[in-house]
């Protein structure tokens, strides 16, 4: 298909005279001096005032792209169901209500904002100028997105802290105070907080005033409890009373005891838990040690009362002048006697017999105590079941003495065991019998 220009129309190299292919078509619109040509999805449009076809510009919806005429901003109508109005070049600064998207730029940039680039090609919904200012969520318009930040920006901005000094303030901002009352506690501990100036002290009523000194001494008094004292006494020594007994130590030294002349003084000595009442000597002492000089000692006659200790043997010359007869009771109250003749004994019997009636429990128990005076001791197994009997402590069926079977007796043999007596059974009754 051959395509050939009007006459009052450019020809322009961008435009094949010939189309060779068979899905493209050329035509041309009467008398309004604009041609245009379709290749294949592409559409270019010739611009009178140029000298050249230019491309028709869509989106990715497929909406062909306009603008305002002489480049004066006029009102543009988004496809995709956008209802926002952009405004002019000369829409003033945004107050309230709604507004156009240069009004509400023109506010942002008059309170310190800057101009916010859309990247080519993201997904934002401008939305409405009746849209409410953004408060939160997942998704907002560019509109509320606006109001939003333009209400944090209006309203009162909440300062974390605490503030340095330096941050409240340029510089040193004096202070003066003649005088004031301070009720409670100060902490003084930190030198810059201490107080410079006059400062009254009172208590928590307000009626007390504290009393110092002209050297700035705080006064006391004792009249509510006992002061303690510091400092040197009057004395380096002082009198010491003490109502309890006090055990005194030499210190391994000498102990020495100061009084008046001519002044008893009474010593106690202790062994550290009572008073000596007798005090010991070792010995024995000699003649030297018990007197300065011998002591004479005359004796014609004395009677002896008592025992005297006398070494020897003495023969019978000098324990008797003559015979001495001997009379009263023995030394010892049973004597030794020898009898020639054959004597008949009797041994004496046991007369007491006493009964018990055991039940065994399938452990070792104990069926007659030690007894020191026993004579004998008899068992008769009248349980049922077989019982191991053991002359000692804790019977078993591995340790024992004698293994009765039901209705066995027996007889404790001589001579008589006197010490404890276990059995061992599951059940049934032993009846035992002890002879003292």
């Amino acid at each position: 298909m051959a395509f050939t220009p009007r006459g009052d129309e450019r020809t322009n190299s961008n435009i094949p005279g010939t189309l060779d292919t068979g899905d493209m078509k050329a035509y041309r619109h009467g008398g309004d001096g604009i041609a245009a040509e379709i290749v294949a999805a592409r559409i270019m449009g010739y611009y009178p005032a140029g000298t050249a076809y230019r491309d028709v510009q869509v989106d990715a919806n497929g909406v062909v792209q306009t603008a305002g005429g002489g480049g004066g901003g006029g009102a543009v109508t988004i496809a995709d169901g956008a209802d926002v109005a952009q405004g002019t070049t000369t829409d003033v600064a945004w107050v309230s209500g709604a507004g156009t998207v240069i009004s509400l730029l023109k506010k942002i940039a008059s309170a310190g904002g800057s101009a916010v680039s859309v990247a080519d090609g993201a997904d934002v919904a401008e939305g409405t100028t009746t849209d409410a200012a953004y408060a939160g969520g997942a998704s907002a318009t560019t509109i509320s997105g606006l109001k939003g930040i333009y209400g944090k920006l209006n309203a009162t901005l909440a300062v974390s802290g605490p503030l340095t000094d330096a941050q409240l303030r340029a510089s040193a901002v004096p202070v003066s105070l003649a005088s004031t009352t301070i009720t409670g506690t100060v902490d003084v501990s930190d030198r810059a907080a201490r107080l410079l100036g006059v400062a009254k002290i009172v208590d928590t009523a307000g009626a007390n005033q504290l009393s110092v000194s002209a050297a700035g001494a705080a006064k006391v008094d004792g009249s509510a409890v006992t002061q303690p004292v510091s400092g040197t006494f009057f004395q380096a020594t002082q009198p010491v009373s003490i109502a309890a007994v006090v055990p005194v130590s030499d210190n391994a030294g000498s102990l020495t005891v100061d009084a008046p002349v001519a002044t008893p003084v009474f010593v106690r000595l202790s062994d550290g838990a009572a008073a000596i009442a007798t005090l010991p000597v070792s010995g024995p002492l000699t003649d030297v040690q018990l007197r300065a000089s011998a002591v004479p000692v005359s004796l014609t006659s004395t009677t002896i009362t008592g025992s005297v200790a006398v070494t020897g043997p003495l023969t019978d010359v000098q324990l008797r002048a003559s015979a001495v007869p001997v009379s009263g009771a023995f030394f010892q109250a049973t004597q030794p006697v020898s009898i020639a003749a054959t004597v008949t004994t009797k041994e004496t019997q046991p007369g007491t017999g006493t009964l018990a009636n055991i039940v065994g429990t399938g452990a070792s128990q104990t069926i007659i105590a030690s007894n020191a005076n026993r004579r004998g001791a008899t068992i008769f197994n009248d349980s049922g079941v077989v019982a191991y009997v053991k002359f000692g402590a804790t019977a078993s069926a591995t340790s024992f003495t004698v293994k009765m079977v039901d209705q066995s007796y027996y007889e404790v043999p001589g001579p008589v065991y006197t010490g404890v007596i276990d059995a061992f059974w599951a059940s049934g009754s032993l009846r035992v019998t002890e002879i003292t």
